[in-house]
């Protein structure tokens, strides 16, 4: 009986630790998709963009953006998002063309 109590308690604790680490990973590409779309915007509207670096801490994440100019195509610009929380990094790589 002491068996089974015991392999339910630690199923159920191994249940409840996927459950936190997918909620963090979940926070996290949201903070990166929202950091996507706003740095989007921010490249559509503005004349001139060489090279833009930024880092920021939003709660408990630690947030870097580097938009970089790619000179091979016309009015083209790499944009990399990077999220971290703790041992855990979710990078996000897009580019963004200007009309």
């Amino acid at each position: 009986m002491m068996l089974i109590v015991n392999l339910i308690a630690i199923s159920l604790q191994n249940s409840y630790k996927f459950a936190e680490s997918n909620k963090n990973t979940i926070e996290m590409v949201n903070i990166a998709e929202s950091y996507i779309n706003d740095k989007k915007e921010i490249i559509k509207s503005a004349k001139e963009i060489n090279k833009l670096q930024e880092q920021n801490q939003i709660g408990k994440y630690k947030i870097e953006s580097t938009i970089k100019k790619d000179e091979n195509i016309y009015r083209c610009y790499k944009l990399n998002v990077k999220v971290t929380y703790q041992d855990k990094n979710l990078e996000v790589s897009t580019y963004v063309t200007k009309k």
